[in-house]
């Protein structure tokens, strides 16, 4: 234990000290704790290099943005999945509960989250729709909405790592694969 412990106040030490003479230390040097620094001091493309999932680009970025900024737990996502699987209807708070099995309060807090975001709209009486408020949007929350679809982990973790940051940057730098 005190050997680990050891060890890992030197990498970290390394760290800061690359960090604080301004010059970005490499890969090697890094190793797996590098990314608990890495997140607050480089860029995110320098990130993923790092971790060897090779350039990302500015589209994936600004995916990854999007569903960060815009959800704060995965019923969120599903409430956009079902809201866009019904875009042509008025949707009533009940239907949505019974659809998705969650609670009121779960629902009525992702609706005001999607609302915020611009993608939904309400009536008066309670209902909503999908309605973008531009097609940028639309099409930030189709590829989500894919993304989701296909990598239902990856979209899990990035919802955690935005409303935890340090817990999660601590948690991956134990992963012994990537997704």
């Amino acid at each position: 234990m005190f050997q680990i412990s050891m060890t890992m106040s030197i990498v970290f030490f390394q760290i800061g000290y690359f960090s604080k003479s301004g010059t970005q230390p490499d890969a090697h040097v890094l190793g797996m704790f590098g990314a608990l620094h890495l997140g607050r001091d480089a860029t995110f493309s320098h990130i993923m290099r790092v971790w060897g999932k090779g350039d990302v680009t500015t589209q994936e970025q600004d995916l990854h943005a999007f569903i960060r900024a815009t959800f704060r737990s995965v019923w969120a996502i599903e409430l956009l999945c079902h809201v866009r699987s019904r875009r042509d209807h008025m949707l009533d708070t009940a239907e949505i509960v019974s659809a998705l099995r969650a609670s009121h309060l779960v629902v009525e807090q992702g609706l005001a989250d999607l609302a915020a975001a611009g993608l939904i709209v309400a009536n008066e009486a309670g209902h909503v729709q999908y309605a973008p408020a531009n097609p940028g949007l639309d099409t930030l929350a189709s590829r989500a909405e894919a993304f989701y679809a296909k990598s239902p982990n990856a979209v899990r973790r990035m919802i955690i790592a935005a409303a935890h940051p340090g817990v999660a940057a601590f948690a991956d730098a134990f992963k012994l694969r990537n997704d």
